[in-house]
């Protein structure tokens, strides 16, 4: 198993609230659609908690962004930035 997580690759505080501002949704409305309260999501964008790697694909996609993580990520940490939505 990696020794880095998710938060060692992106910004996840300041890539959650980016999100969720773009799309123009308040922390409970982001939290209903990813069930979880907006106290949580307040949490997320403070860094009071980091999100499980699966909590982060389902507000991603609510979001309306994709993330494809290849493997040879894990062996050393670099930023990554998240490309715009694609809309249909």
């Amino acid at each position: 198993m990696s020794k880095y997580s998710l938060n060692d690759y992106i910004d996840l505080p300041d890539t959650i609230k980016l999100l969720r501002r773009k799309n123009k949704y308040s922390q409970k409305r982001l939290g209903s659609k990813i069930q979880v309260s907006a106290k949580t999501i307040s949490a997320y964008e403070t860094g009071r908690i980091i999100p499980p790697i699966e909590m982060f694909f389902k507000l991603l996609d609510a979001c309306g962004y994709t993330l494809e993580i290849k493997e040879d990520i894990y062996k050393t940490p670099k930023k990554l930035t998240l490309p715009s939505p694609s809309r249909s």
